[in-house]
């Protein structure tokens, strides 16, 4: 994941920090080089130079030419510009550079060896760094390599500082780290089993909601224009001419969002040029205050909602046509596929204005 640079970036700058120039260069240079040539290539076919998913769910800049590249330097400049909570995240991180610093010089002597002190700089620096440029918030898909990383460092301390020489273990430096490194593991292990709760749960909503989206577009519209704001399993269950509304998988509609002037008109528009016949959204994800964005044209014909919902954008889906001509199939379609549905789907009909 592009996460990584953050950890390439930190292990670069502690060999330089130790002098060894060249060995912290190359890991820098060699790590991104992939993301380059990728970003060389997507920018030759008419995109952005990172995918419009890390664009839109991340604070990374818009480039989309090799003259933008140099707009880049803005993500760095504005680690020193207040701003937000970079400051406190900034300071935050100096502060517990320096303690960690502190306790490995210690004159009491050292309580962290420095290979050990290097481990907790790059994953709590790591850490730090993506809460600062991350929009995700807190999901496991996302933070995967933050939690596998944590695992790594947290399992050396516990060997180190607990379970290596128990006996010995009395003093009270031993004790206080034995307790910062318990706590974090104590959260995981909470985390851990919510997400075993949540996991079943999870997947029947997507089996209920976004999978039979999928077999009712490939039923249904097979070739045909669909708008879309979650485009996933639609897109790989059904060979649909998709306009995907939240902009990951349309430039255009991807830079409008990010400018922050993506309006009624431009769906109006986008779905136009496509030819888009229906339009299957989470209404919730198109409101200003209580007005809708969607055209106002569009007619609801049904809506789908499931229950106990832990990872769908929206309980409720719903299913517009962009004119008169394709309600009647829209709503004769919802009404043959309604038998398909599972049992914890309730499939709603709208009498539209």
């Amino acid at each position: 994941r592009y996460e990584g640079i953050f950890l390439v970036f930190i292990a670069s700058l502690l060999f330089i920090l130790k002098r060894k120039f060249l060995t912290g260069l190359l890991i820098l240079i060699c790590s991104l080089i992939p993301v380059f040539i990728f970003g060389i290539f997507s920018i030759k076919n008419g995109w952005s130079f990172f995918p419009n998913s890390l664009l839109l769910k991340g604070s990374f800049p818009d480039i989309t030419s090799f003259n933008g590249l140099f707009s880049f330097s803005a993500v760095l400049l504005d680690i020193f510009l207040p701003g937000k909570l970079t400051v406190v995240i900034i300071l935050s991180l100096l502060i517990f550079s320096a303690v960690i610093y502190y306790i490995s010089k210690s004159r009491y002597g050292p309580i962290l060896n420095m290979k050990i002190t290097y481990l907790i700089l790059l994953f709590g620096v790591n850490l730090v760094l993506y809460a600062a440029y991350s929009k995700s918030g807190w999901s496991y898909r996302y933070q995967s390599f933050l939690v596998a990383l944590g695992i790594f460092v947290f399992s050396i301390l516990l060997f180190e500082y607990l379970l290596k020489d128990f006996r010995k273990k009395i003093a009270l430096k031993s004790v206080l780290i034995t307790i910062l490194i318990i706590f974090p593991m104590v959260y995981f292990l909470v985390q851990g089993i919510q997400l075993n709760i949540q996991t079943p749960v999870a997947s029947t909503n997507i089996y209920e909601q976004q999978y039979q989206m999928g077999q009712f577009l490939k039923k249904y519209y097979q070739g045909d224009g669909v708008a879309l704001n979650d485009i996933g399993a639609s897109n790989y269950f059904a060979d649909i001419k998709c306009v995907d509304l939240w902009g990951l998988a349309n430039l255009e509609i991807s830079q409008k969002r990010r400018s922050g002037k993506f309006v009624t008109e431009d769906i109006r528009r986008a779905c136009e040029k496509y030819n888009v016949k229906i339009a299957i959204v989470y209404d919730s994800w198109f409101k200003d205050g209580d007005k809708s964005e969607l055209p106002g044209e569009w007619l609801k014909a049904g809506t789908w909602t499931i229950e106990n919902n832990v990872i769908a954008g929206d309980s409720v889906v719903s299913f517009y046509a962009v004119n008169d001509k394709e309600l009647a199939k829209l709503s004769e379609s919802l009404k043959d596929f309604q038998v398909q549905l599972p049992k914890g789907v309730k499939q709603n009909y709208v009498s539209s204005n």
